[in-house]
């Protein structure tokens, strides 16, 4: 069997003596695992990235593969 668990608050004692009692048991293996916040994008930066987007095709503005991975390394 696997779990999976998100904890939002490591500092919480009880969280703590829960995960030290978890760790004690000889039939667990515990694998600690850092996560990585990505950036993302709120509901309303989407609509606006889209639209100026589809203004830019309109345009005939085209960019090479090596530009656009430049540009999305800015959002």
């Amino acid at each position: 069997m696997a779990f999976t668990l998100h904890i939002t608050d490591s500092t919480n004692p009880k969280v703590l003596a829960f995960m030290e009692y978890v760790k004690s048991l000889d039939f667990v293996n515990v694998i600690e695992e850092e996560i990585v916040n990505y950036p993302t994008l709120s509901d309303q930066e989407i609509i606006d990235r889209v639209l100026i987007t589809r203004q830019e095709i309109k345009e005939d503005k085209l960019i090479t593969q090596e530009a656009l991975i430049e540009k999305i390394k800015k959002w």
